[in-house]
């Protein structure tokens, strides 16, 4: 561990999990002080997955967030359709306009802009799930961010790149300090599966894209889609198979896009003619740049 400096009088606060009665006992502290006539926040009792999230105190917070403008929790808990893809699709895009909405280029934009917006701040917090997962880690730091959207097309935003990592998703790790000065911060996801969600769901709308055909898509592909990280994570998995109903538009076969580009690629990898991904020692390469790594 890193040594750090504490200053004198810093309070420190160890957030343990919540058992049944401490979760009873908050939320009746939370509905204590709501004047909204006819609600009142309640954790879905049938729901094993929404149950496992409000043990997190924190967590349990952002539901009840979530659920007090129309009691979205219970509905989505009841659907028939639920799965744990679903209620985080849902919880992101929510919290992802609630963030935005301290941006004073957001809110001043047209529908259009905001909407342009609201995607890219999705696909930027999906391309940091995922640098975390290629780089066997479970923080991000700031250093290289602008340079990383960048490779990734993610850069053309009114929005800060600083500003994603500073919101609701995520909880300040460590702040380091160069000899050169400059301060650098790393992040971690509020929760574990947050990020796994997000790499799936970012890795989906990236293989989406490939319908388009562009070859700096198909690098994109490659790069997200890489064995080499994918197989160590069972979650991410799961995710992108459960997600992937949601992402592609069966009757438009867009799934069958993405399953020619997957053995157009395992065919050139066993003819011995790919050798292209885009990680080198756990770095991120700018696609223009790959033909200097073939070997």
């Amino acid at each position: 561990m890193q040594d750090v400096s504490i200053p004198d009088g810093t309070t420190i606060l160890k957030l343990n999990p919540f058992d049944e009665s401490r979760k009873s006992l908050w939320v009746e502290r939370w509905n204590s002080f709501q004047i909204k006539k006819n609600y009142s926040f309640e954790i879905p009792t049938n729901n094993k997955k929404i149950q496992e999230l409000s043990q997190e105190p924190l967590l349990l917070f952002m539901l009840a967030v979530y659920d007090f403008p129309d009691a979205k929790l219970l509905s989505i808990a009841n659907d028939v359709s639920f799965n744990q893809s679903h209620l985080y699709d849902s919880l992101l895009a929510d919290f992802g306009k609630r963030q935005l909405k301290k941006e004073d280029n957001y809110l001043n934009a047209s529908k259009e802009d905001k909407e342009g917006e609201e995607e890219l701040f999705r696909l930027r917090l999906g391309m940091i799930a995922l640098l975390m997962f290629l780089n066997d880690s479970t923080n991000k730091d700031i250093k290289r961010l602008d340079e990383e959207l960048k490779v990734c097309r993610l850069a053309d935003s009114k929005i800060k790149p600083r500003d994603v990592l500073t919101g609701f998703f995520f909880v300040h790790q460590n702040k380091s300090t160069e000899d050169s000065g400059y301060e650098n911060f790393n992040y971690e996801f509020l929760h574990k599966s947050f990020g796994e969600f997000l790499a799936a769901d970012f890795m989906l709308k990236i293989a989406k894209k490939l319908k388009d055909r562009k070859t700096k898509d198909k690098e994109l592909f490659q790069f997200c889609f890489g064995y080499n990280w994918l197989n160590k994570h069972s979650e991410v998995q799961k995710f992108l198979f459960e997600h992937a109903y949601y992402i592609f538009n069966l009757k438009q076969n867009e799934q069958e896009r993405v399953i020619e580009e997957i053995q157009d690629s395992l065919s050139k990898l066993f003819d011995n003619t790919l050798n292209d991904f885009p990680v080198s020692r756990f770095t991120i390469i700018d696609p223009k740049n790959l033909s200097s790594t073939k070997t």
